[in-house]
């Protein structure tokens, strides 16, 4: 049986309580988990190893941009 690598960019823009006790990257890190669980409960019979990294967070707040600092880290799962 053969092998495939299928790369992909995801951008997701969500609503963010700065409240809720979490930082953009926590926040962040959060869904990146969320996105990682879903691929491995839908695939998990066919998924060899998933490779992801959280690019860049930005938060837009009344006009104002803000590009926040990443931690700079790699994820990978093999099965």
């Amino acid at each position: 049986m053969s092998v495939i690598e299928i790369q992909l960019s995801v951008e997701i823009e969500m609503d963010y309580d700065s409240f809720s006790g979490r930082t953009p990257q926590e926040f962040a890190d959060l869904v990146h988990d969320d996105v990682i669980n879903a691929i491995w409960e839908m695939r998990d019979d066919d998924v060899k190893g998933l490779y992801t990294d959280v690019k860049k967070v930005t938060t837009y707040d009344e006009g104002k941009v803000t590009d926040h600092q990443l931690s700079g880290y790699r994820i990978g799962l093999t099965a």
